[in-house]
């Protein structure tokens, strides 16, 4: 099985308790912003690191353009089609792999 994080191309740092975290870098048009990456039921959580908070806040976009720009970029990094976690009340951004989508490619 292909591990989520392996597909994200992201890093991994080991660390001294079993939680291990995964981040990745986004490119957008006011920086490049760094994410933590967990994964908790099935969601793809990305909560975005202090300079990631600035470079999303000067795009001056609403949450769901936020959504939309992130679930492109990670289309872009896995050809997985995800959308947003509509039930997701955490910190950060909460997306899910869109089994319509998926329904359609199998």
């Amino acid at each position: 099985m292909i591990k989520l994080t392996t597909i994200l191309g992201v890093q991994t740092e080991k660390k001294s308790s079993p939680i291990n975290e995964a981040r990745t870098k986004m490119k957008f048009r006011s920086g490049t912003a760094e994410f933590v990456i967990s994964l908790n039921d099935g969601k793809l959580i990305l909560i975005p690191r202090s300079n990631g908070v600035d470079v999303l806040n000067d795009l001056d976009l609403s949450e769901e353009d936020i959504y939309s720009l992130i679930s492109n970029r990670l289309f872009d990094k896995t050809k997985i089609k995800f959308e947003k976690d509509n039930f997701y009340r955490g910190a950060g951004y909460s997306f899910v792999i869109d089994m319509d989508w998926l329904k359609k490619k199998i």
